[in-house]
Parts: C-alpha cells; sequence; structure tokens
C-alpha cells in the first residue's frame, strides 16, 4: 500500500452513507478523490467494499474558465471501474487535475491506482496493488510501485440505532521507484514497509466522523520516511443536503530539494443527495 498509500473497507464513499443514505456514489467520490490527490494518493479512501456482485464502473468531468482581469483554467477528470465476484475483489481508479493562471501551471497532477482484494473472512483480508502516479507540486515526475499486504479488523460494533464504529489495520510492504528533481532528475529505486490504522465512526443517521494514518518507512534508511493523515466528518442538513469537512496532512522526512516536509489542507464542501 502506498502513501502513495495504497488508499479500509470503509471507504469514504461507503462511510458518507448518512441521512436517507442516497448520497451519490459519483458525487462523494469525485469530491473526495480530488482531496486525496492533492499532495499524496491515499487509497484507503478508495475501497468501496458495498459494491454489489458484478461489473461497476463511473466517470467524472469538471471544468472552471475564466477572463477578463483574471485569467484562470482548472479541469480535472476522473473514473473508477469496480469489479466484485464473492470473496474477491477489484478495483481500478483514475485521475487526473490541472490548473492554470494566466501563463502560471500551479496544478498539474494525476494517478492510476489498481487493488486486488481477498476475503479470507470477515476479519482478515489480503491484498495486492499497483500504481502510477506524477505530482508537480512535489517535483514528483513518476513514482511506480507495486506491492501486498493484510488487513486486519480490530473491532466493528453495531448499536441498535444503526451507529457503527470499526478500527482496521493494515500491514504490507512495497517497492518504489521514483524519478525527481532534485534538483535534476534523480531516479530513486527501493522497498518501503506500509502500515495504516483506519477509525470509522457513524455516529448516527446524521453523523459520521473517520481518520486514517499511514507510516512508511524505507527498509534501508530509517531517516528516509512518511506520514500521511487524513480525517472527515460528514453532517447531513437534510434529507438532500450535507456539509463535509476534510482534514488532509503529508509529512515527508527527506523531500527534493526545494520541497517542504510538509502540506496541511482543510477542504469544506457540500455534497448532494439524490
Amino acid at each position: 500500500m502506498n502513501i502513495s498509500p495504497a488508499y479500509p473497507s470503509d471507504t469514504r464513499a461507503s462511510f458518507f452513507h448518512i441521512g436517507r443514505g442516497r448520497f451519490s456514489g459519483l458525487l462523494v467520490a469525485l469530491l473526495l478523490v480530488a482531496t486525496a490527490a492533492a499532495a499524496q494518493v491515499n487509497t484507503e479512501f478508495l475501497r468501496r467494499d458495498s459494491v454489489r456482485n458484478g461489473l461497476h464502473g463511473q466517470l467524472g468531468f469538471t471544468l472552471a474558465y475564466q477572463s477578463g482581469n483574471s485569467n484562470f483554467l482548472t479541469l480535472a477528470a476522473n473514473g473508477r471501474i469496480d469489479w466484485h465476484a464473492g470473496a474477491l475483489y477489484t478495483f481500478l481508479v483514475a485521475n487526473y487535475e490541472r490548473g492554470r493562471n494566466d501563463n502560471d501551471l500551479f496544478q498539474n497532477d494525476g494517478f492510476l491506482h489498481l487493488r486486488l482484494v481477498y476475503t479470507l473472512d470477515s476479519a482478515v483480508k489480503l491484498e495486492l496493488f499497483a500504481q502510477k502516479e506524477f505530482n508537480d507540486f512535489i517535483l514528483l515526475h513518476d513514482r511506480q510501485l507495486a506491492g501486498a499486504g493484510v488487513r486486519l479488523r480490530v473491532f466493528q460494533t453495531v448499536g441498535d440505532s444503526g451507529a457503527l464504529a470499526s478500527l482496521n489495520v493494515g500491514v504490507g510492504g512495497m517497492f518504489e521507484s521514483e524519478l525527481v528533481d532534485d534538483p535534476g532528475l534523480v531516479r530513486t529505486s527501493l522497498v518501503r514497509s506500509t502500515n495504516y490504522l483506519s477509525f470509522l465512526w457513524r455516529i448516527n443517521s446524521r453523523l459520521g466522523l473517520n481518520a486514517v494514518g499511514y507510516y512508511q518507512p524505507a527498509l534501508s534508511r530509517r531517516a528516509d520516511y512518511r506520514l500521511l493523515g487524513e480525517g472527515g466528518l460528514a453532517v447531513a442538513l437534510s434529507d438532500l443536503l450535507a456539509l463535509t469537512i476534510n482534514v488532509h496532512y503529508r509529512f515527508d522526512n527527506e523531500p527534493p530539494v526545494g520541497v517542504r516536509r510538509f502540506d496541511l489542507g482543510i477542504t469544506n464542501g457540500l455534497a448532494v443527495q439524490f
């Protein structure tokens, strides 16, 4: 898994299933994938254990343009394919974002993530994954990785009112190859351990929160490690509208020259259910 993670059975798409539980899966996925792609890919929030058996797909595209006193153009495109057959679950997710202000390119990033999940029982899942990613914001020209891991459910509780709480732990390893501007293009390849802790709490039918944290050290060098933390709160304002608040924190102890070691982002938004 990567922080790049690799993205708990409790994805944001399934977690933000509040109110009457009819949030548009596509809209929520678009909002949250865009947030995750802002720095490093949090694949934990791409999971969808609630997917029905069979093949399912989604596509999304947004475009914003302004001219006059300021010239501004942003575009984002993403899509996913999910295939669920009994104990086997596979998904492929792609995302691309680009933004330009006058002649300055202020955003250009994207990723492609493939994951295969096999459920041994309700508490144990085995996983294989691969990912390709780039992000000009952190001078990352190319990241390729492949790995495997195991996901363990520590506990899950469901109350009479439908309230649910769960805690999951993931442990794995991955081979990572990166091309970064450090300065000048430098290719590095190494093996990392990838570990995460994921917590979900659906407090009631209108309020829920979740959080996930990643720790990814290089096996050959302890000082080379990365941390990723994300949290989200969803509040149903009505049967049609919900408020979402997301916090994203990324820390790289050995970033490329000229790149700060951390990024912090807070995003507020509205989601429509129908």
